[in-house]
């Protein structure tokens, strides 16, 4: 009887290890979704692939240029120095894609998913970004002169040393997000969220910030002249030795003067009543 009993036991220990087993193999074998070749040869035969699924295809250095690509999944695709000029990406999905050094000058971006893409030293001038999802994305010296990413969501990403003479951010999701050394003049960051972003060394040469949300916003050593400010709120913002000469702060929102004596200005800035401003030298 009790080798009846040991026999039993052993069998249905090889049975559980056996489901084990193959519990791993399956998971280890899980199909991943890839490109599909079908759409990545129609893609570089007729420029035309829109709604195609493109994930983690390889499209390094291709050119695409005025390529359809509306509504594609081009997520985790490898498009580093891609020629995308005058491309269509309206709602394309390009999530954590790399596209470092790539050409999307006059490409359409509007409502693209580009959470963690990573987009240094892209070119992306007079590119369309309307209401796109930018978030944790890096555009370290990008080139985006001219650029629309007005209503965009822009929380955590880096546009340190960027060149963004001329964009739109009106209306954007900017909180924590870093600009450091960028070029912004001429810019529109009117009725933006900045909380807690970095503008340290940031040129805002003419910059409009109305109504935007600068609370805890670091602005070291940041060029603000010309600004235009009103009813900006400057709740905990840090202005230490920032150059705010002509800037126009007038019903400015939690602004102390112990901020201001931290500042420099000239005889052109305007602020609240009872405020005053150190020199520049």
């Amino acid at each position: 009887m009790l080798g009846i009993f040991r026999t039993c036991t052993m069998a249905l220990s090889t049975v559980a290890l056996g489901t084990v087993a193959l519990a791993i193999v399956i998971a280890g074998v899980s199909p991943v979704a890839a490109a599909d070749d079908g759409d990545v040869k129609k893609l570089r035969d007729t420029g035309q692939c829109a709604d195609c699924d493109l994930n983690e295809a390889d499209l390094q250095n291709a050119d695409l240029k005025g390529a359809n690509l509306a509504k594609a999944n081009l997520r985790d695709a490898d498009l580093k120095g891609a020629n995308l000029t005058g491309s269509n990406l309206a709602r394309a999905n390009l999530s954590r894609s790399d596209l470092e050094k790539a050409d999307l000058s006059g490409a359409d971006l509007s409502r693209a998913m580009m959470s963690g893409v990573d987009l240094e030293k892209a070119v992306m001038r007079g590119t369309k970004m309307h209401r796109v999802d930018l978030r944790d994305a890096e555009l370290d010296k990008a080139m985006l002169e001219g650029a629309d990413l007005s209503e965009g969501d822009l929380r955590g990403t880096s546009f340190k040393r960027a060149k963004l003479k001329g964009s739109r951010f009106e209306g954007g999701k900017l909180s924590h997000t870093n600009f450091e050394r960028a070029d912004l003049q001429g810019a529109n960051l009117s009725d933006t969220n900045l909380k807690a972003a970095r503008l340290d060394r940031a040129d805002l040469t003419g910059e409009n910030l109305r109504k935007a949300n600068l609370e805890k916003t670091r602005m070291s050593r940041a060029i603000l002249r010309g600004a235009q400010l009103q009813e900006a709120s400057f709740k905990g913002a840090i202005f230490n030795k920032a150059d705010l000469s002509g800037a126009d702060l007038s019903d400015a929102d939690n602004l102390t003067q112990a901020q201001l004596d931290e500042a420099c200005g000239n005889a052109d800035t305007v602020l609240p009543g009872g405020m005053t401003i150190p020199a520049c030298e």
